[in-house]
């Protein structure tokens, strides 16, 4: 409208003039245009309480990583998170509490992790953390690190390093591992069998289990 309002105003202007209102009246709907599907594609990628990724941009970004990692021979970890009293939170102080308690203990999260490093939550109190050239005992010492930083929030966590499969059989199997956390009791750290390996009888040579210290 303004547009065609500086047409009919200026339209016997010389023809630089008409120029560059013709430029203005293209380039400021493309700006428009461009910062909303910026606005609209950053919301579909990020959690809305957190400001995390979510699932749709640990779809995106996994199978990219991956195959970084396939061609320079970097490792992988994947981390599945679960938090364990974030129900009984709900239920005794309300949903709102529960809200701030996940809040703040992904901002503290966020201040252990690396730049590169992606946590993205995928569920009301599940996450899943990417740790790009990071083997398997890294990966266990940045979950202490999450568990130090967060005292009062307890969670279980299941690890499994890639192994050249597809990734969402690589989350498969960091699931898997969660799966095992939790049915063994809460605050535990599993690390997932090798590819392929039986997992519904975990031994101590498919999984390591570690007991994290409780604190209340």
């Amino acid at each position: 409208a303004l547009y065609l309002g500086a047409l009919l105003t200026h339209w016997r202007a010389d023809m630089a003039s008409q120029w560059v209102t013709t430029m203005v009246g293209v380039a400021l709907p493309c700006v428009t245009i461009s910062v909303l599907v910026g606005r609209l594609r950053s919301m579909a990628l990020h959690d809305l309480l957190t400001g995390l990724g979510n699932r749709r941009m640990l779809e995106e970004c996994l199978p990219r990583w991956l195959a970084l990692s396939g061609r320079d021979g970097s490792a992988i970890t994947v981390v599945a998170i679960d938090l364990d009293n974030l129900k009984t939170v709900n239920d005794t102080a309300g949903h709102a509490a529960g809200d701030r308690m996940i809040v703040e203990a992904t901002k503290r999260w966020s201040t252990a992790l690396r730049s590169s490093d992606l946590l993205a939550r995928v569920g009301g109190d599940e996450f899943v953390l990417v740790l790009c050239g990071t083997d398997v005992a890294a990966a266990e010492s940045t979950v202490t690190r999450l568990r130090n930083v967060t005292p009062d929030v307890r969670f279980c966590a299941g690890l499994a390093a890639w192994e050249g499969e597809e990734g969402h059989q690589l989350l498969h199997r960091a699931d898997a591992a969660l799966y095992t956390a939790k049915t063994g009791g809460r605050n535990r750290t599993v690390i997932a069998g090798h590819r392929g390996a039986p997992t519904d009888a975990p031994t101590a040579a498919t999984a390591a289990v570690v007991n994290a210290t409780l604190r209340i």
